[in-house]
Order: C-alpha cells, then sequence, then structure tokens
C-alpha cells in the first residue's frame, strides 16, 4: 500500500496498474506495462463498487529501454521483465527518459505534488526498491513567471516534496538529494520577458531525475 493525501491504493496485477486517486469520487487511473512498449494510462470517473468496468488501451513501441529491474512480487500478482537499454543506464541518466516517465509537472506558483504526477513518481519509488544501490538527484525546475528569486526558492520547494513524497513510499532518505535550479532549466522559447502560452511556461514546471549511482 502506498500512502499519501490523495493516493489511496497502488495495486499491481498482471502489469495492470489499478490507481485510485480520489477516493471521495471513486475516481482511478488505470495503466498497463509491457516489455519493450510504452506505459499507457487512462482515467476512470466516478466509479461505484459494484461496477464492472472496461478499458481498451493501445500501447505504442518503446523506443527507450532500461536494463534496470522492475517490481516483482513473490506472489505473481505482478512481474516486469528486465529490460535492457542500447547500452546500460550510466550515472548523469535521466531515469524518466530512459523509462518513458511522464513528465512530473507542478501547477503555477506550486509546490504541491498532483494526483498525475504520483502515478509516475509511484513508478520511480519502485525501481527504486527494486535496485537498492540506484541513487538519483532529484531536479526541480520553474517557469520564468515572476522574480528569478522566488522561482529559485519555489524550485527547491518542489525538490523537497519531491523527495518527501518517495521516502514516505519508503525509499531511503540517503539514497536522494533534491536540487531546486529555479529558472536556469527553461527547456523552450519562454525566458524572462518571452510571451509565452500557459502550455508553454507548464512545460518548465517540473522534477527531473538523474541517476548518480548505481
Amino acid at each position: 500500500m502506498v500512502h499519501s493525501v490523495d493516493l489511496v491504493a497502488l495495486l499491481y496485477f498482471y502489469k495492470i496498474i489499478i490507481f485510485l486517486f480520489n477516493k471521495s469520487k471513486g475516481d482511478y487511473y488505470v495503466a498497463v506495462k509491457a516489455k519493450g512498449y510504452k506505459s499507457e494510462e487512462v482515467s476512470v470517473e466516478d466509479v461505484n463498487k459494484d461496477d464492472s468496468i472496461e478499458v481498451d488501451f493501445e500501447l505504442e513501441r518503446s523506443k527507450a529501454f532500461s536494463s534496470l529491474n522492475y517490481p516483482t512480487d513473490d506472489d505473481n500478482d505482478y512481474m516486469e521483465p528486465k529490460r535492457k537499454n542500447e547500452g546500460n543506464p550510466r550515472i548523469g541518466d535521466d531515469l524518466g527518459k530512459l523509462t518513458d516517465l511522464a513528465p512530473i509537472y507542478f501547477n503555477n506558483d506550486s509546490s504541491v505534488i498532483r494526483s498525475d504526477a504520483q502515478l509516475e513518481l509511484s513508478k520511480v519509488a519502485s525501481i527504486m526498491m527494486t535496485n537498492p544501490s540506484l541513487k538519483l538527484e532529484v531536479r526541480s525546475y520553474t517557469s520564468s513567471v515572476g522574480p528569478d528569486e522566488y522561482n529559485l526558492r519555489l524550485s527547491e520547494r518542489r525538490a523537497d516534496q519531491t523527495v518527501d513524497w518517495l521516502v514516505r513510499q519508503g525509499v531511503n532518505r540517503l539514497r536522494l538529494r533534491g536540487v531546486g535550479y529555479g529558472e536556469r532549466g527553461i527547456i523552450n522559447r519562454c525566458k524572462n520577458n518571452v510571451p509565452c502560452s500557459e502550455r508553454e511556461h507548464q512545460e518548465n514546471r517540473r522534477s527531473e531525475f538523474i541517476i548518480t549511482d548505481l
């Protein structure tokens, strides 16, 4: 069981992940993972206790493979086979790119871990629990909206919140280092004084996971 404010349950069944993110409304994420394919998730809303829901998935071939071990279960409930990259993961690699994680985004002027991010963070926690020598630097960033100094502090809070979330799932804090980079990680044209859409600014409000030890 994985606990947080919004995350209630994370269950593994034969490569299917069921993720209850709003208990009062009965809202779920349902995800499917398969070797050699990108994971796919959909949301299912207003599910009652006795409902039977059918969800269709169409998985895309993955171009990125990792030799990291994925979670296994002694009761054979779930097992993701070991995956191989064209080259083994190296120190300095981005874990998210190696494992096709969806971006960990934040709302504007917020360090709160969103429901959509919790599903991806649960995957990071699972990978770390099954790879005990893996260590990560959590790098968090902001958009260019707001003063630079304020954004630096905001990014530090985002890094701290991301690390704290993983620690609550059972990851040893000594294996994680959170660093806020403020506006130093802008990945598009949206630097100071450049008019941009909210969607463009959203791309920069994120956390990344860089491998520091294997």
